[in-house]
C-alpha cells in the first residue's frame, strides 16, 4: 500500500492545504498525528477513516473529516483516484514544516 502522492502544498488566507491523491483502491495515508486540530476534506472518491483503532466510517467526496490534535489517524481509499485535502491553520502548518525539516 502506498502513502499517496502529495500533489501540492499551498497556503492561502491563513490556511495550509496539502492535496493527496490515492490512485488505487487500498492506497492509504499512513497513521500519523499532528499537534493541532485540523480537517481532511474528501474532494473526490471515498475513504475509510480511522482515529487510533476506531473506524469512523466511510467518507465520500464533499465530506470533511474532523481530526483532533494528538490523535493518530489514517485514511484508506475505497475508490480509485480519491483526492484528499488536509486543511490546517498556518500555526499548525509551521509546526508540520519544522518537523519535516528536522527529520
Amino acid at each position: 500500500m502506498s502513502e499517496g502522492i502529495v500533489e501540492f502544498v499551498d497556503e492561502v488566507n491563513g490556511l495550509y492545504f496539502r492535496s493527496i491523491l490515492l490512485q488505487k483502491r487500498g492506497d492509504e495515508v499512513a497513521q500519523h498525528a499532528h499537534d493541532y486540530d485540523h480537517a481532511t476534506y474528501v474532494g473526490s472518491g471515498a475513504v475509510v477513516a480511522w482515529v487510533g483503532e476506531k473506524c469512523l466510517g466511510e467518507f465520500w467526496g464533499g465530506s470533511a473529516v474532523p481530526i483532533t490534535a494528538g490523535h493518530p489517524h489514517r485514511f484508506v481509499a475505497i475508490m480509485p483516484d480519491t483526492r484528499l485535502a488536509c486543511v490546517h491553520n498556518v500555526e499548525s502548518a509551521n509546526a508540520i514544516k519544522e518537523k519535516e525539516r528536522v527529520g
